[in-house]
């Protein structure tokens, strides 16, 4: 191989690698590269790149269609698959960062109720045992900050 071929399999494997890093599976990913690179192919000639069943690329194309990375057209009366920009990646990342907003939303507004679900049926004397500093963390937010106020806490600790 030469130099140039090996620059290009090694900038690949990177671009694939932060590509997977963004949230991409790894099929994903060499497909989504691949019709960039090619400006758009066929379901035929991404399956012989790739090296991937011919369901397999459907199924990933359908994918990433879904996420917006990719559009169908007709060419020649064959399906032809076409990237759409990577700054739509950024747009995907913006609406998983939305979708957690929204998820750490919903659970904040329900540990109240919860908490006290949690708290009236759990027996009276219980037995845990907690390692680590997000354990520690963890026993002063449950018994000291929020709930448990009359309960009694015990502790046995290695100062190490």
């Amino acid at each position: 191989m030469s130099e140039h071929t090996d620059i290009f399999i090694i900038m690949n494997k990177q671009l694939i690698t932060q590509l997977q890093s963004s949230g991409l599976s790894e099929k994903e990913s060499k497909i989504y590269l691949f019709l960039i690179k090619n400006n758009g192919a066929s379901a035929n000639e991404i399956t012989n790149a790739v090296k991937l069943h011919r369901t397999t690329v459907y199924n990933v194309l359908l994918s990433l269609a879904v996420k917006g990375l990719v559009t169908e057209i007709k060419k020649r009366k064959k399906k032809f698959f076409v990237p759409k920009h990577p700054q739509v990646l950024e747009k995907v990342a913006g609406y998983k960062i939305q979708i957690a907003k929204n998820s750490l939303k919903a659970v904040q507004k329900a540990i109240p109720k919860l908490s006290q679900l949690f708290t009236a049926f759990q027996d009276k004397s219980q037995v845990t045992f907690y390692e680590g500093v997000e354990d520690v963390k963890n026993i002063f937010i449950r018994y000291v900050a929020e709930e448990n106020k009359n309960s009694e806490l015990r502790a046995f600790a290695d100062l190490k």
